[in-house]
């Protein structure tokens, strides 16, 4: 029996997150005032105090997630942020997957990217996420539901108290869920891999470097993605990408064995 809860990620596809590299998540040091110029560069939304201590990025919108729908609402919730007119219904038509009735992290990857923006999946940190964050931009994160729930569940988060040591965040699920800790967040995402995406107008994007270049998890991710809809070359170009960047991920292999005999299996035919 396949399990699936609120958030409508089986457990089985969780499996995919757990099985890539541990040793992906990227560290990347700016100053101060490095991340004040990349925040107005990126949105001009961002609301700093106290030198980066405290962070909060408006206009990021409360999307009420349908059944099953959160990865689609939080991802609508972000492409609002970057000033699209678009609504939870679109997103899912293209995104969710019916068979699993869930949708998949790469699949949002891909879309965004065939819209025309600068996006990245990458595995992240606490200290990453605030790197991100006060570079100004919302941060889509699969975590779990709860520490009692462990199905997979979409979040946003939009900004940190480092005081407070919180985290804010766009919940589509959760009406009261407006803040995490950082336990609390640590707790939730860890069993996901850290998994994170970051989406923005190509113009603006200042992460290439770090999370295109230097990062096997957005190749990955775009090669299943690519490999879903039958785009075998262009799948197979982004997991020696991957592999290029990780040699041995079992990951990586796994989805260029299915490439190559979907490839093969179109020759024969």
């Amino acid at each position: 029996m396949k399990l699936t809860l609120r958030c409508g990620i089986p457990l089985a596809r969780l499996q995919v997150v757990l099985s890539r590299s541990k040793n992906m998540r990227l560290k990347k040091t700016l100053s101060t005032s490095a991340f004040l110029m990349l925040s107005i560069a990126l949105t001009g939304h961002l609301i700093l105090a106290e030198e980066s201590n405290v962070c909060r990025i408006d206009n990021v919108p409360r999307i009420k997630q349908l059944t099953n729908y959160c990865g689609p609402a939080a991802l609508t919730c972000v492409l609002q942020h970057c000033g699209e007119s678009i609504t939870q219904q679109e997103v899912g038509k293209a995104v969710f997957d019916p068979v699993d009735n869930a949708t998949n992290g790469a699949d949002m990857l891909l879309y965004v990217r065939n819209r025309g923006y600068a996006a990245y999946s990458w595995n992240s940190s606490i200290e990453d996420a605030k790197r991100k964050l006060a570079a100004g931009a919302p941060m889509l994160v699969l975590q779990q539901n709860s520490t009692k729930d462990t199905s997979g569940h979409y979040r946003v988060l939009t900004g940190y108290d480092d005081a407070a040591k919180k985290f804010y965040v766009m919940d589509p699920y959760y009406d009261d869920i407006t803040e995490l800790s950082y336990t609390q967040c640590e707790k939730l995402w860890k069993s996901m891999g850290y998994w994170a995406m970051v989406c923005v107008p190509k113009d603006k994007d200042c992460f290439a470097s770090e999370l295109n270049d230097r990062n096997p998890v957005v190749h990955m991710d775009l090669s299943f993605a690519l490999y879903k809809q039958k785009d075998y070359a262009s799948a197979l170009k982004e997991a020696k990408t991957a592999l290029a960047l990780e040699p041995g991920n079992s990951y990586t292999l796994s989805i260029m064995q299915k490439i190559n005999r979907a490839i093969g299996s179109g020759k024969k035919s």
